[in-house]
């Protein structure tokens, strides 16, 4: 009987361990989706900026989040000298972040074609 015993002890500490593995990886995963969901939103919004220009911007958000967005010129890969094109090119780069000590992040980023003098 006491053997019986012992063993569901012990059976029920390693499914209360791997519900709570579980639960701590499904946390964590649902804040990664907040982030990358804040993360293109935030992207969108500046990549629709007129003008856009190079600069960098950031803030909060809700849920403990901050957001850095850095916009650049892009020449990595352009065959003519980008200042005769007639149009330019944009890095936009937006980073949300998250968490105290474990501070993690996610980043997503696109390059914008915008004619040139008009810039957005």
């Amino acid at each position: 009987m006491l053997a019986a015993l012992v063993l569901v002890l012990l059976t029920l500490g390693v499914v209360y361990q791997a519900y709570g593995t579980a639960f701590e990886t499904s946390a964590r995963a649902e804040r990664v989706t907040e982030a990358l969901l804040a993360a293109e939103s935030k992207l969108t919004e500046v990549a629709a900026m007129r003008p856009l220009r190079a600069g960098a911007s950031s803030g909060l958000l809700a849920d403990g989040y901050s957001w850095r967005a850095v916009v650049s010129p892009y020449s990595a890969g352009l065959r003519s000298d980008p200042d005769v094109m007639p149009v330019r090119a944009f890095d936009i780069e937006v980073t949300v972040a998250w968490g105290g000590r474990a501070h993690q992040s996610v980043t997503l980023g696109t390059i914008r074609v915008v004619p040139r003098g008009r810039d957005g």
